[in-house]
């Protein structure tokens, strides 16, 4: 279908029934395990950016600055984006020794590893996408 001929009806219903998620599963070589992961949306995304930056207070007349935690930011995306497994199983946790998930995909987890974790999510998410502009 010609994406510009599209009419106002079919737009509004590609929108309502637009709720599938983007998913792709990954392969950890070193570790031998499947790793589903999904899309986050922009509200998801805003949230965890939230949830991970503090304010820092000014010196002496300085205004105070916001800063983002980024590698607090990473570790929750890739919680967030994960759909298996589940890095947050009791049993897991007990074996490991850690008191939560974050701490467990530090403990399992190679840096390079999360970090391909994090921008498959974000890829998913929409972040390496260009938006194509449509002639009039």
């Amino acid at each position: 279908m010609d994406v510009e001929k599209l009419t106002d009806e079919q737009i509004l219903e590609r929108l309502l029934n637009g709720q599938k998620v983007p998913q792709a599963r990954l392969w950890l070589k070193r570790l031998q395990i499947p790793v589903v992961v999904q899309a986050l949306t922009s509200k998801q995304v805003y949230a965890i950016r939230e949830q991970c930056t503090r304010t820092i207070r000014g010196k002496r007349g300085q205004p105070d600055r916001e800063e983002v935690d980024t590698e607090l930011f990473t570790l929750r995306v890739v919680l967030a984006g994960i759909v298996e497994p589940k890095f947050d199983n009791p049993r897991l946790l007990e074996k490991l020794q850690v008191s939560g998930p974050e701490e467990a995909l530090q403990r399992l987890l190679l840096a390079g590893e999360l970090s391909q974790i994090f921008s498959e999510i974000l890829a998913l998410s929409g972040f390496d996408e260009d938006l194509t502009e449509l002639k009039n």
